[in-house]
């Protein structure tokens, strides 16, 4: 460390009577600058997770550009050594205080700090010990990197007036760029007392945004975006009795494109208004809620394997936490600790140990329309919503994936009731029909099929059926396990060329659907999509 004074410190007294102590003093506060270089500190918690954090710091230098002159008058404010031995009052002198914040005083305030980084480490669970009737629990390690900067800059600009404290300051970190202003009201006879309020502005392009949240566990694996972001924060935090802190937040993303694991998107929107409430009572008990409860999301198209287009989205977010954030620490499923991890700095200075997202949304597909009137996710429990489909057209589905000589036509319906758990999507009871008066399904010289004619004769009859089967009921249910694997069983009446007597057929099909999903996605088939649609 090295700190370096840039002008002298000045202190001046008068006695102007021999009964009187000082009754006037004037103390000037120089010029100065401070730099540390290689710091490296750790705090252990010794909690039952046996946490610790590292940060470590390359280098950081601290500059105060003016020197500050303060006046005080009146026998309580003598602040000779002298006089500050015999003071034993545990608090600070309110007359003091209040001449201190009399001042009208004006500085400049210059911060830059290099490589920083704050790792956290510690154990999933508690130490257990085995017995006869319960196994032993093992423990799992890791470690997470809650914060990782290059570098962060801020310039600000500190005026003191009428007993509060206005700051303006220009931010630098990493290649983002923030604003933000700060006001803090205290009470000379008491400064624990106090109310601090601040708006901070933010607007930059995604890419730096992307390339800062890159170093820390926060982002989920292959996104890629473009587009603009702003966000509009303001807060006050307030101590009385109670220390409470209320913000509001205002976010909104505007034109963005690009791809979430490799699954591309366009034209997309955002805007919702947030608010966050923390308190924490004199017995240290803590509680918070974060939820934004209007979120407006709209996209012009995302082709997870099917193209959606002209997507739109009102979705509600709420967490909410309590005293004891280590309990959401202990979570032993693996899956949950993964999906932490991907949250980890929020994670940790929220606290959260419950959240839910409430979401409707619709988008044209196939010709028709994918609705999801009511989707309550928890993220603590498992979670259910169903998917309607409605006039959905069964040429463009078979035109995703076309097979020489299949051709079929017809409107269908569906409802598929989805279930969410543990990060992963199951159907069951899943119901698709055609609307009247039906459609056609025509199958000739198809590779397979003709193969399927020579090695099993006794299909001939079903075969020779579809060949050009006008159907006027088709029905089928459709059942998937989390793991991907559905059944699809498909019921079909009707009539077909040349056969006089009416055809009810059956047709029972498994695949694997999230293989099938993937086939889907190979190649640049997609992003081409996205823009024949769009344009």
């Amino acid at each position: 460390t090295q700190l370096t004074l840039n002008s002298a410190i000045n202190y001046q007294f008068k006695l102007t009577h021999e009964a009187e102590t000082i009754n006037h003093s004037t103390l000037t506060l120089p010029k100065l600058s401070y730099k540390l270089s290689g710091l490296n500190a750790k705090l252990v918690t010794h909690n039952e997770l046996e946490q610790q954090y590292e940060l470590s710091i390359a280098n950081a230098k601290l500059e105060l550009h003016k020197l500050m002159q303060l006046a005080f008058n009146s026998a309580s404010t003598d602040i000779t050594p002298n006089a500050i031995q015999k003071t034993k009052q545990p608090q600070v002198n309110s007359s003091f205080a209040l001449q201190l914040l009399s001042h009208k005083l004006s500085n400049q305030l210059s911060i830059d700090i290099a490589e920083i980084k704050l790792d956290k480490a510690g154990y999933n669970r508690p130490e257990t010990k085995s017995s006869q009737n319960k196994p032993f629990a093992k423990r799992r390690h890791s470690k997470q990197n809650l914060a990782e900067f290059n570098s962060i800059k801020l310039s600000q600009s500190l005026r003191l007036n009428q007993q509060q404290i206005h700051t303006d300051e220009l931010w630098q970190i990493n290649d983002l760029s923030l604003t933000s202003q700060h006001g803090i009201i205290l009470q000379p006879s008491n400064l624990k007392h106090f109310r601090l309020s601040g708006d901070w502005q933010f607007n930059s392009e995604f890419a730096p945004i992307l390339a800062f949240l890159s170093q820390t566990d926060s982002l989920p694996d292959a996104l890629e975006i473009d587009g603009n972001a702003e966000v509009a924060l303001h807060y006050q935090l307030q101590q009385s009795q109670n220390l409470a802190f209320n913000a509001s937040l205002a976010p909104q993303v505007q034109e963005i494109s690009g791809s979430v694991n490799n699954l591309p998107f366009e034209g997309g929107n955002m805007s919702t208004q947030c608010q966050f409430n923390w308190q924490q009572d004199n017995h240290k008990q803590r509680k918070s809620v974060f939820n934004c409860d209007n979120i407006n999301l709209s996209l012009q198209a995302f082709n997870p394997g099917v193209l959606i287009t002209d997507i739109g989205a009102v979705a509600a977010v709420k967490f909410e936490s309590g005293s004891h954030a280590a309990e959401l620490e202990s979570e032993p499923n693996n899956q949950s600790l993964k999906n932490s991890n991907n949250l980890a700095l929020a994670k940790h200075l929220l606290g959260v140990k419950q959240a839910s997202v409430a979401l409707t949304a619709k988008g044209n597909l196939l010709g028709g329309q994918l609705l999801i009137p009511q989707f309550q996710l928890n993220l603590k429990q498992p979670s259910s919503a169903y998917f309607v489909l409605q006039q959905i057209d069964l040429e463009q589905l078979l035109a995703i994936q076309p097979q020489v000589g299949i051709a079929a036509s017809g409107i269908f319906d569906g409802v598929l009731p989805v279930r969410l758990e543990n990060g992963k999507a199951s159907v069951s009871g899943g119901k698709l029909a055609a609307r009247a008066p039906g459609g056609l399904i025509a199958i000739s010289n198809n590779p397979a099929v003709e193969q399927m004619r020579q090695s099993q004769p006794y299909l001939e009859f079903a075969f020779s059926a579809l060949e050009h089967l006008n159907y006027s009921q088709l029905s089928s249910t459709f059942d998937m396990d989390p793991l991907g694997d559905a059944i699809l069983k498909v019921n079909v009446k009707g009539k077909s060329r040349g056969i006089e007597r009416p055809i009810h057929f059956n047709y029972s099909q498994e695949e694997n659907m999230l293989q099938l999903l993937r086939s889907l996605q190979i190649g640049d088939n997609l992003q081409n999509q996205i823009e024949r649609a769009i344009n």
